[in-house]
């Protein structure tokens, strides 16, 4: 996932060099150079000349080193706590099975063991699309936006798309998470999250169902919402989104209008 992003970020690094102070060191390059001239010749510029690349190649290759050390070392400790963030939910999943035996409400644990199968499905046909960081984004979102307990769920249709439609929509999706957990933080009463995503009719469809786990006598009054505008990107790409008020349900469309949907109106492709 963070690909992209580090190949971006190396050429920014090494961009700024070039331009950071390159005007006082050009002057004094051709101090130098001029010296040199009137010393060796044509011959001492050129040494010079080659000895000056060679060390700016050094230079540039020992950050791309350093940066790259700074992103691996970023994931490695992003990896470390998601498995810990894991295995914390997982033994919580244990004790609560422990609860249920310790009271003999046996029913009660074949209920849990049969939510937890379910999430396990559904975490695995996340994990089977073909973009991989899109994957990733889906089955992190629990740890990444901890604030709120999701549950991420994704219908066959979206087998449909392709590996680059995946990509576009990683980075979209991205913009829409952000967008999201801004304008629902000040609701404190929703703590669970519930998200669908669908595809039909040349769009993306994603639905948020906005829940509480606090009893109605608990409950504070959920003020009406006002969303806003999407991100530039999103606007570009003409989504829009419906709120359901009373459901406490939103619905984003973003549409489809690539090679792919083409394929589909004439019957080469078929959406399942």
């Amino acid at each position: 996932m963070q690909g992209d992003r580090y190949e971006k970020r190396c050429r920014a690094a090494i961009l700024a060099v070039f331009n950071v102070g390159h005007i006082p060191f050009l002057f004094t390059l051709i101090f130098i150079q001029n010296g040199i001239f009137q010393r060796w010749g044509f011959k001492g510029v050129f040494l010079i000349t080659i000895l000056f690349f060679l060390s700016c190649g050094g230079i540039f290759i020992y950050m791309k080193k350093k940066i790259q050390q700074y992103y691996h070392l970023k994931e490695a400790k992003r990896v470390s706590e998601l498995i810990r963030n894991q295995r914390h939910d997982w033994m919580n999943h244990v004790q609560v099975i422990m609860g249920y035996q310790m009271l003999k409400k046996s029913e009660k644990i074949d209920q849990y063991l049969h939510k937890l199968i379910q999430i396990a499905k559904e975490e695995r046909m996340i994990s089977d699309l073909a973009y991989p960081p899109l994957a990733a984004r889906l089955l992190t979102i629990n740890y990444d936006y901890s604030q709120w307990n999701w549950r991420v769920r994704r219908k066959d249709s979206v087998d449909a798309l392709t590996v680059e439609q995946q990509k576009q929509l990683d980075q979209m999706l991205e913009q829409l998470l952000s967008w999201l957990t801004q304008r629902i933080t000040p609701q404190t009463i929703w703590t669970d999250i519930e998200c669908e995503l669908s595809y039909k009719e040349d769009a993306l469809f994603f639905t948020f169902h906005f829940l509480s786990t606090q009893t109605e006598s608990d409950q504070t009054v959920v003020h009406p919402m006002d969303w806003g505008q999407f991100p530039k990107k999103l606007v570009r790409q003409k989504a829009s989104y419906q709120w359901f008020e009373k459901e406490h349900r939103l619905l984003v469309k973003i549409p489809i209008t690539d090679s792919l949907s083409r394929l589909q109106r004439r019957g080469e492709i078929r959406c399942l």
